[in-house]
C-alpha cells in the first residue's frame, strides 16, 4: 500500500508524458490501430505501479513489449520462439542498412521496436527509480528532433511534457517534506509554463523570429560550414527546403537550410536576364510543368 500510495502521482504524470510522445510516432508511422500501444502502456505504468516486487515488474515489462511487438508485426508465425527468431531475422538486416544509410528511412519494424523499448525504459526510469530529469529531458528531446526532422509544431506537446516533469519532481518533494511545499511549487512552475504558452501562441511571429534571425547569422553560418545542415538534409525524413536553386519544388515550405552552391556561372559583356526553369501550374503545395517541351541543359559554357 505504501508503494501505490508513493508512486501513483508520478505514474500518472509519466503516463500522460509516454502517451503524447507515443500517439506521435504512432500517427508519424501511419499506424491506424493505435489504442492497442497506448493501452499496452497503461498496462505497463500499472505494472510497475502495483506490483510489488521488482521480478515481477520486469517479467511484466517483457511480456508487455514482446506483445505489442507481436501484435502490430506477427511475421505470419505464432506467438512464441518462431515469431522471436524470425523477429530478429528481420531486424538484422535492418539494423545493418540503417548503420550504413542512416535514420533518414527506417522501415516501421525497426523503428517501432526501438521507440517502444525506450517507452519502456523511460518509464521505468520515471516510475521505479525517479530519475526525472533523464526520463522527461529525452521525451523533450524527442520532439525536438520531430520537430527538426518532421517539420512537425509539437510546442503544446512539449509544454505538457515540461509540465508532467514539474509535476512530478513537485509530488517527489512533497513526498519528502510534507505539508504545502509541493503546491507552491507546482503552481509557480504551471504559472510559468502558462505565460510561455501565452507568448508563444499570441506574439507576432516577427517579434522572436526577426531579431533570432538577425542576430543568430554568424552561428548558423558557422553550423552550415560544420555540415550540420547537411546532416540534418540527408538523414531528415520530411525532406528541407534550402536557399538557391532546385529542380524539385512540387511541394515548398518546410525548415529553411542555408546553400550557397555555385550553380550556374556566365562571362557576358552587357547586363542580361537568365532563366534557368519554369514551370506553368501552381497546386497550393508548390508547381508543376505540364509543357511538353523538353529543356535543354547545356554544360561547361562560357559566353565572352
Amino acid at each position: 500500500m505504501r508503494r501505490i500510495k508513493d508512486k501513483g502521482p508520478l505514474t500518472f504524470t509519466m503516463l500522460v508524458a509516454l502517451l503524447i510522445a507515443l500517439r506521435q510516432f504512432l500517427g508519424i508511422y501511419h499506424f491506424t490501430d493505435q489504442g492497442f500501444a497506448l493501452g499496452m502502456v497503461g498496462l505497463l505504468c500499472l505494472f510497475l505501479w502495483v506490483l510489488p516486487h521488482w521480478s515481477l515488474r520486469f517479467i511484466g515489462g517483457i511480456g508487455i513489449y514482446a506483445v505489442t511487438v507481436y501484435h502490430y508485426f506477427p511475421l505470419g508465425q505464432s506467438f512464441g520462439g518462431t515469431w522471436l527468431a524470425a523477429l530478429w531475422r528481420q531486424l538484422r538486416p535492418l539494423l545493418t542498412m540503417v548503420r550504413e544509410e542512416g535514420f533518414g528511412r527506417t522501415p516501421s519494424l525497426l523503428a517501432f521496436s526501438l521507440v517502444f523499448l525506450a517507452v519502456c525504459l523511460i518509464a521505468v526510469l520515471g516510475i521505479e527509480y525517479e530519475v526525472f530529469s533523464l526520463s522527461y529531458l529525452s521525451l523533450l528531446g524527442y520532439f525536438l528532433l520531430l520537430s527538426i526532422f518532421n517539420h512537425l509544431e509539437v510546442l503544446p506537446e512539449s509544454l505538457i511534457i515540461v509540465l508532467c516533469g514539474l509535476l512530478a519532481a513537485g509530488f517527489r518533494h512533497f513526498r519528502s517534506v510534507g505539508g504545502t511545499a509541493w503546491l507552491r511549487y507546482v503552481l509557480l512552475g504551471g504559472g510559468l509554463l502558462g505565460l510561455l504558452y501565452f507568448a508563444a501562441v499570441n506574439l507576432p511571429d516577427a517579434w522572436v523570429r526577426d531579431p533570432l534571425a538577425s542576430h543568430s547569422v554568424t552561428l548558423r553560418n558557422r553550423l552550415n560550414e560544420a555540415g550540420l545542415y547537411n546532416f540534418v538534409a540527408e538523414v531528415g525524413v520530411g525532406g528541407n527546403t534550402r536557399t538557391g536553386f532546385g529542380e524539385d519544388d512540387e511541394v515548398l515550405g518546410g525548415a529553411l537550410v542555408d546553400d550557397s552552391t555555385v550553380l550556374f556561372r556566365a562571362t557576358q559583356d552587357s547586363p542580361h536576364y537568365w532563366r534557368v526553369d519554369s514551370k506553368d501550374q501552381y497546386t497550393g503545395k508548390g508547381w508543376l510543368q505540364h509543357t511538353t517541351d523538353q529543356p535543354q541543359v547545356i554544360e561547361a559554357l562560357i559566353l565572352r
